[in-house]
């Protein structure tokens, strides 16, 4: 079976650009349903970030079971691997350097997922192997073969499917009325 490891732009984008809680309630309610599973984790981290602000994301997170938050500080030691390859990629120093800043989720995902097997989950793109402004999760993963994969592969993966309901009774009455 296999285990799955939530980045913040999962939450974020689904959020804001595929699944806004106004029309597609059904996928919330579906993620925190998965949440209490044992094969779909994030960290502590990542629900830092999303805290931040006071809106429906922060909200969803804070309503999640605690044990769906993995403490990343248990990890410190494959953390510190995750910085060293990091500086020793082809990057600016600048890119490096904010990768490696404590407070910032992705290398500690990246750590998790490297220690204890799981796929990561994220929407960031695999960037051009010139690109040296930015390190991102999937070009991490890939260095340290790890499994990355979006949110769209995600859902697939775990067979779920969204449907409208009634939709020829609405539709009629739409037309109708």
């Amino acid at each position: 079976m296999s285990k799955y490891l939530l980045d913040t732009n999962f939450f974020l984008d689904s959020s804001l650009k595929y699944y806004q809680n106004d029309f597609f309630q059904d996928f919330w309610e579906w993620i925190g349903y998965i949440s209490q599973s044992q094969s779909v984790k994030t960290i502590n981290k990542v629900k830092q970030e999303l805290d931040k602000k006071d809106d429906f994301i922060s909200d969803f997170i804070k309503s999640l079971p605690k044990e769906f938050f993995i403490d990343e500080r248990k990890y410190i030691d494959a953390y510190a691997q995750i910085i060293q390859k990091s500086q020793n990629m082809n990057f600016n120093q600048s890119a490096k350097e904010n990768f490696a800043k404590e407070h910032k989720a992705d290398a500690w995902l990246i750590a998790v997922a490297l220690k204890d097997g799981y796929t990561v989950v994220s929407n960031e793109k695999i960037p051009d192997k010139k690109e040296k402004k930015n390190i991102k999760i999937p070009r991490m993963c890939q260095e340290l073969n790890i499994r990355c994969i979006n949110i769209f592969d995600f859902i697939k993966e775990q067979k779920v499917q969204f449907k409208i309901e009634n939709i020829y009774i609405r539709y009629a009455t739409l037309i109708f009325v």
